[in-house]
This record gives C-alpha cells, sequence and structure tokens, in this order.
C-alpha cells in the first residue's frame, strides 16, 4: 500500500508524517531548530538548519516504513517567514526574518495609511493559537476551529508542539485575523484555558463537525483535541470610512464597548 508524506517545516521545527490510503499513520518523525532573537521584537532562524531538519526528519520516516512506497509529498511551511539566497551558491545570504518578527511593523503602518489594508484582509484567513514553550516565549501556530454544543474546540496534530506545550500549561489565546475584503467581519481575542478532550464520544462528534467543515475528518484516535473554556475575549468590527468599534467580554457579564 503507498503512502503519502506530509513536511510541515514549522516555525519551530520540522515534523514528517507518512499515511496510508484508509489515512492511518505508517510513520512519523520531528526535529527542532534553534530561534534567534537578536533584538527585542526580531526573530530569526537559520535556514541552512530548517534544511537539516527537513531531510533528517525524511531519512528517519523513510527508514521507518521499510520499503513501503511513496505515492506522493507535499509540504506546508511558514509562508510569511522570508529569506534571501544566493542565487550562484545556494546558500542564504542572511538568516531568514521570521513571520513573527516585528522590525517591518512601521512599514506596515505606512501600506495601511497608503490605503492598502483592504488587500491585506482579502489574502488572509488564518486562526492563529497562542502556548507557551518551556522557556516562556510564545508559540504561534494556525489551527482550524471548530464551535460545536457551545463549546470551542481546536484539533492538533498527534504530538504537536503546541499539545506539548498545553499539557504543560494550559493557558491559551486563540486569535482570528480579517478575511473578508471589507474588514466587516472583523477580528477577535479569546484568552482562557485549554482541557484535553479524552472521551471517544465527544471526539467522534467533532471528528464529524469536521467533517460537515472542510469534507475531510482524521481517526478518532489520530489528533490531539482540546476545549477552550474562555476567560476573557476582545474583538474589534470594522464599518464604512473607516470607523472601529472594540469590545470585551468577560463570562457572566455584558459585553463592554472601550472605544
Amino acid at each position: 500500500m503507498a503512502v503519502v508524506i506530509a513536511i510541515d517545516a514549522g516555525t519551530t521545527g520540522v515534523r514528517c508524517l507518512a499515511l496510508r490510503e484508509d489515512a492511518t499513520p505508517a510513520g512519523y518523525a520531528y526535529a527542532e531548530f534553534a530561534q534567534h532573537f537578536p533584538r527585542p521584537g526580531w526573530v530569526e532562524h537559520d535556514p541552512s538548519e530548517i534544511w537539516r531538519a527537513v531531510t533528517s526528519t525524511l531519512a528517519e520516516l523513510v527508514e521507518r516504513l521499510d520499503g513501503e512506497p511513496v505515492a506522493a509529498l507535499g509540504i506546508t511551511d511558514q509562508r510569511e517567514t522570508t529569506v534571501v539566497w544566493d542565487r550562484r551558491t545556494g546558500e542564504p545570504r542572511h538568516r531568514a526574518l521570521v513571520w513573527q518578527d516585528r522590525r517591518t511593523a512601521a512599514r506596515c503602518d505606512e501600506l495601511r495609511d497608503a490605503g492598502h489594508e483592504p488587500l491585506v484582509r482579502e489574502a488572509t484567513g488564518l486562526v492563529l493559537v497562542g502556548t507557551l514553550r518551556r522557556d516562556g516565549w510564545p508559540r504561534i501556530s494556525p489551527v482550524e476551529p471548530i464551535v460545536m454544543e457551545g463549546l470551542l474546540y481546536l484539533g492538533m496534530m498527534p504530538r504537536s508542539m503546541k499539545s506539548v506545550d498545553l499539557r504543560r500549561d494550559p493557558r491559551i489565546l486563540v486569535h482570528s485575523t480579517i478575511s473578508d475584503k471589507d474588514g466587516k467581519e472583523g477580528e477577535a481575542k479569546l484568552y482562557g484555558t485549554a482541557t484535553e478532550v479524552t472521551d471517544g464520544d465527544e471526539r467522534e462528534r467533532y471528528c464529524q463537525a469536521l467533517f460537515a467543515k472542510i469534507g475531510w475528518r482524521p481517526e478518532v484516535d489520530a489528533l490531539d483535541l482540546w476545549t477552550v473554556a474562555i476567560d476573557h475575549a476582545a474583538w474589534q468590527i470594522f464599518g464604512d470610512g473607516g470607523a472601529q468599534r472594540a469590545s470585551t467580554w468577560t463570562p457572566g457579564s455584558a459585553p463592554t464597548v472601550i472605544k
């Protein structure tokens, strides 16, 4: 039976997963790489180290497959992270500027003031989850949320670093970004505490809800699943002519408009 290999070159490491035709895992490998913080707000990666992590995890995974044929290979990466390569040598000219890096914040403000914000809103749409690493630095990762039976569910790959973080420290931030081009969808941040879901029936209901949303579902045991108890929330709505309205909310109280 042929397998499909997925390479996830993420923000803190590279993971490779092989799935068989029936969606059961055939093998898994993971390697972390270093985070560099040369100044406050600056975040960099060594591209060569990322490449070595990709090749080493692939080699480890292929060894575990023990000769199983590979039908296809896909890759997802950090997207907004930027790196400059030397076209003659193929070597990076500098560390990669990670998507979390804030050194271009002033330039982003200039682009917004010049009227380019609607284009950015139209092109984005991730829901981001913030967890805390062991050293206290934030780990920011995209997830697919599901609201079901009045609860917010977050499904993750098994043994993902987000799950490792949450098992150590359950505090979590869920941040939606703007996806409609007019901006009227707004954005929201939810702060709360995550609880891992282990009940088989509840996990099955989540998988069914995910299939209804995106047309695909994992096996019940092939994911890490969490619910979020919301401590407080904040959101911002954009109206015509650049008008904005921000509000906050805590459970048991009415929303408060702050501007």
